[in-house]
């Protein structure tokens, strides 16, 4: 892990989960750790993870761990943080996903950091499907299965997928709040296999360039917030994205379902075509 000059980023960060936390088993606190995106990909042992709380000056004791003095959270956790615990202090700690990402919307944070912090806070862990709570916070059973019990199954985004008029790949989603909250969509595994990994410029029908769109080993697709941002997308509509591999060129739109049935009846027409059209000089 690269490292600022003085800095420590695990230290750093059982900082803020003592700052909210207090005193936190130490299992518990290598968990959050191991959540970042920073830590993806490496690892502490044990013993180490120990050694290191106690060399940096953190107290341990029939393995919970605490700060030598208590560590002001204004002071080390940045504003999206700050926000995620205020609202789930409110909450006693545990939130259904669906009702802590309303409580942020309604309080003016940005979706997308809302999602991004979620997905990696060590501040928070998940204890149930859509149920997340703060960690090291002890949670009445009861409420978290009230909680878990609430949460709406999540429903498939990907419709359908097919060739173009122009020989070009469609893929057909129903936006989800998840695809609002990411700008991340799954590519099936069928397709997957004659796209490969792979940025293509990604443009509207009517020839803006809206960014990148990528595509991972993984199976999704991403980068399409910017057009989501940009068009109204809401969720409940219809996005297609086509794709040309020889252009190495994607279009992407929004519409009702209407959109989707006309690729579906073979009437969809793909970046080749749209992008020929959007081009045309205009008569005067």
């Amino acid at each position: 892990m690269r490292q600022a000059e003085g800095r420590n980023h695990y230290v750093g960060m059982i900082g803020k989960m003592l700052a909210v936390g207090g005193k936190i088993p130490l299992e518990t606190l290598r968990d959050g750790i191991l959540r970042h995106h920073r830590t993806r990909g490496t690892s502490l042992p044990r013993h180490v993870f120990e050694g290191l709380c106690r060399a940096a000056g953190f107290r341990i004791a029939d393995g919970m761990v605490s700060a030598s003095e208590p560590i002001d959270p204004g002071k080390v956790l940045g504003g999206v943080e700050t926000t995620l615990v205020d609202i789930l202090r409110n909450y006693r700690g545990a939130m259904n996903a669906a009702d802590r990402r309303d409580e942020c919307l309604r309080l003016r944070l940005n979706r997308h950091s809302h999602s991004a912090y979620v997905s990696w806070s060590p501040l928070l862990g998940r204890v149930a499907p859509s149920v997340y709570v703060l960690r090291g916070t002890a949670v009445d059973p009861a409420a978290v299965a009230y909680l878990s019990g609430r949460s709406k199954p999540s429903e498939p985004s990907l419709q359908d997928h097919g060739w173009t008029k122009d020989r070009a790949i469609w893929l057909g989603y129903k936006v989800t709040q998840n695809t609002l909250d990411t700008g991340v969509v799954f590519v099936p595994a069928r397709v997957r296999k004659m796209l490969g990994e792979r940025k293509l410029e990604l443009f509207t029908p009517d020839g803006a360039l809206v960014g990148t769109l990528a595509i991972g080993g993984a199976g999704q697709a991403w980068r399409l917030t910017p057009f989501i941002g940009r068009r109204g997308v809401d969720e409940g509509d219809t996005l297609v994205i086509a794709i040309d591999l020889d252009l190495e060129v994607a279009i992407v739109q929004a519409g009702s379902k209407d959109l989707l049935e006309s690729y579906q009846d073979g009437d969809g027409w793909g970046p080749r075509h749209v992008l020929e059209e959007a081009t045309k000089p205009t008569d005067e």
